[in-house]
């Protein structure tokens, strides 16, 4: 069976609206009788967009951005490792892997970084099998899981 949209002759405010007059009672404190079209106030104002990043994440990420510099020119760190599993010519490390996920604290937790160059970053994403069983990727059920 086929139906059609349920349309409303009033709106709801109209009704409460009406129905507050017939019992005698004033409408709440500031609210005329007045359409809304014909109202100013926050009906007038565009919406805010959301933020992108909370403030504490925001503060996070500077500190992350930090720590990423100095790890990545730490001598330990400047090969990619990405490269070394699978039997390349190590190039140079640009990104950090996080083979534990990112949420949280584990963002900022250093056990849990692979250093990686950009052309390797996406391997680990695309063969997951191959980056577990080279330790590239924890297990699936660890994923953004902080270690207890």
């Amino acid at each position: 069976m086929n139906r059609s949209p349920l349309k409303r002759r009033k709106s709801l405010r109209e009704y409460s609206q009406a129905k507050m007059l017939r019992e005698g009672r004033k409408g709440h404190q500031g609210l005329k009788a007045v359409p809304m079209e014909k109202r100013g106030g926050m009906f007038d104002r565009p919406r805010k967009a959301l933020k992108k990043q909370s403030v504490a994440r925001a503060k996070d990420m500077r500190l992350y951005y930090e720590e990423v510099r100095v790890w990545l020119n730490e001598p330990a760190h400047r090969a990619c490792a990405i490269c070394l599993c699978l039997g390349e010519t190590p190039r140079a490390s640009t990104e950090v892997h996080h083979s534990r996920g990112r949420i949280g604290r584990l963002l900022r937790y250093q056990p849990f970084w692979i250093p990686s160059c950009r052309p390797c970053r996406e391997i680990p994403h695309n063969r997951p099998a191959w980056a577990r069983e080279v330790g590239l990727l924890c297990p699936a059920s660890e994923w953004n899981v902080f270690p207890r």
